[in-house]
């Protein structure tokens, strides 16, 4: 009995690990919608993770990245009605949206 036991836990634990290893991997963002209210992803079992993630995918590419990386790509234009501070907080809110979907940047790529 005490055996069936250590695997049934030793199971569980495999199966809450893998979970967490999908989770700490995937942007957020991605799937914040199979979060529970009460219980976050505690109920969620890891083929669930996988088949939502596999249902929502979209084919990406590098090309792809470059593109959404340089529509964000403008020179500091100083004669403008934009402060620096102003560009500057532009900038980061663009660093922010680029970390959802795991693409670093950071303000000296963004002002080049």
């Amino acid at each position: 009995m005490a055996a069936e036991n250590d695997v049934y836990h030793t199971q569980e634990g495999v199966k809450d690990s893998l979970r967490d290893l999908i989770i700490s991997k995937v942007p957020k963002v991605a799937i914040e919608k199979m979060e529970q209210k009460d219980f976050g992803f505690m109920k969620v079992k890891p083929l669930q993770l996988l088949q939502y993630l596999k249902d929502q995918a979209d084919v990406v590419n590098a090309v792809d990245l470059n593109t959404k990386l340089e529509d964000q790509n403008e020179a500091i234009y100083f004669e403008g009605k934009t402060t620096l501070k102003t560009f500057f907080q532009i900038i980061d809110k663009q660093i922010k949206e680029l970390k959802k979907y795991n693409v670093a940047s950071s303000h000296s790529k963004l002002m080049v």
